[in-house]
């Protein structure tokens, strides 16, 4: 263990074996700044369109408290209630740093412990219930610009065409957004116990018999290995 990796986390052992590793090009479990970058895009490639889509619905209802909570959401939520739920059980959070540097919300202070079991039911539930919000309440807002133009007088049917395409454009990048991840992210994930991880359990048994910190939180959480191997 170094003063960098106290927790004794391989994913930042700059002396471990990768080239023997069982896991070597199963999982995104050492900083890559390629990574990070393609998730970015992906990312605010939605967020781009939503506030757009947004912006749009202000100007058409006089009404911005939507977009003024959207932002308020963002920031809370992916800055505070995600690291301490989500982002504080990953290897990556392992890391001796008052900022986090990862794959996804690379940057963030870090104002939690590293936790290294897995997350609860309640973390479970509050994650998918922000990401639900992060996507849909953007379209809803949106739905409403469309409802809006449609029954006030002044609005042509170019405005209102305008506003069903930005919703529905919202919707497919969010969708895409979920999907790409879904197949190309969250299969190699390091993040176990993200309710969307898809990582293959002998994967991830392998990976907490290289790490001790972490199989002894995930053994005393009750999750059993197949086996620990060699």
């Amino acid at each position: 263990m170094s003063d960098k990796n106290p927790y004794g986390i391989c994913t930042w052992d700059e002396t471990s074996n990768c080239s023997g590793c069982k896991n070597k090009e199963k999982l995104h479990c050492k900083w890559d700044r390629n990574v990070l970058a393609a998730f970015l895009v992906m990312s605010f490639s939605f967020v781009i369109i939503a506030i757009f889509g947004m912006v749009l619905t202000g100007y058409a209802t006089g009404s911005w408290w939507p977009l003024l909570a959207y932002i308020i959401f963002f920031l809370l939520f992916f800055c505070l209630i995600e690291i301490r739920i989500l982002c504080s059980h990953c290897p990556y959070y392992a890391e001796k740093s008052n900022i986090l540097h990862c794959l996804a919300n690379n940057g963030t202070p870090k104002l939690w412990k590293y936790r290294p079991g897995p997350m609860s039911s309640m973390e479970k539930a509050g994650l998918l219930a922000g990401f639900l919000i992060f996507i849909g309440f953007p379209v809803l807002s949106q739905l409403y610009g469309l409802w809006f133009v449609n029954v006030k007088p002044g609005y042509d049917t170019i405005s209102a065409l305008g506003m069903g395409g930005i919703a529905l454009a919202t919707l497919l990048s969010g969708v895409t957004l979920f999907f790409v991840l879904k197949v190309f992210y969250c299969n190699r994930c390091v993040n176990f116990s993200c309710p969307l991880n898809s990582v293959p359990k002998p994967v991830v048994d392998e990976y907490l018999r290289r790490n001790p910190v972490m199989r002894e939180a995930w053994e005393n959480s009750g999750y059993r290995q197949d086996k620990y191997g060699p």
